[in-house]
């Protein structure tokens, strides 16, 4: 039987004080900015372009199409992970397509496999968070697969250098001293109490040179 949401978990540190959480939302906020940032000057970028030089126009108003669709797919995505509680259901498109929608024109490939499509919501929740933590362990690209087994989402990423640091191992485990929290290793952390709040523990079940493993076990 799988955990369900609502089986709250106490992590090896203990509760998180208001000082630990009001850090979290603050560095987990900040990571969101960072991300739509980008898309969201070019777009702007295009704009100026637009009212520009008449050959331009083309190629500008496509980097507008283009930003746009990329800021919208982050901010779906994002929300999901985010402000989308399991309970509630979700509208819009389903988890799959938030990810391939993330992922596209990146140099990660993202595999959503069939069985894992079909997972209850905050399973899939889990398991989309996981997979912005694989992304961080790939530097130079590479390719992620979501899997399906009997416990938790299990994924494995391939790519040169790939690898996940100490710091963000410890933080997905739950074993990253509350002071040491930072940009690199928020979403570990965070990824780490969700899964905690559903029932998994989430770690680092196998590393080899260009290859890592995540599995996340039912907690007992």
């Amino acid at each position: 039987m799988e955990p369900v949401a609502g089986h709250a978990q106490t992590c090896e540190h203990g509760a998180m004080t208001p000082s630990d959480a009001l850090t979290l939302w603050q560095l987990l906020s900040a990571r969101l900015c960072h991300e739509l940032v980008p898309p969201i000057q070019a777009i702007g970028t295009g704009c100026d372009l637009l009212e520009g030089e008449e050959e331009f126009r083309e190629e500008a108003a496509a980097l507008v199409k283009e930003s746009a669709g990329r800021a919208a797919s982050r901010l779906s995505f994002y929300r999901f992970l985010y402000g989308v509680a399991p309970s509630s259901g979700l509208s819009g498109a389903p988890p799959h397509a938030l990810a391939e929608g993330f992922f596209a024109g990146t140099r990660i490939a993202c595999v959503y496999e069939k069985e894992a499509r079909e997972r209850p919501l905050a399973w899939q929740k889990l398991a989309c968070n996981l997979l912005v933590v694989a992304a961080e362990g790939l530097p130079r690209g590479g390719r992620i697969l979501l899997c399906a087994k009997e416990g938790g989402p299990e994924l494995e990423a391939f790519g040169e250098g790939a690898a996940l640091s100490p710091e963000v191992e410890a933080a997905l485990s739950l074993l990253l001293p509350p002071g040491e929290l930072g940009a690199r290793t928020v979403q570990a952390q965070f990824t780490g109490l969700l899964a905690a709040a559903i029932g998994y523990r989430p770690q680092l079940a196998e590393r080899s040179p260009d290859r890592f493993r995540l599995l996340s076990p039912a907690l007992v």
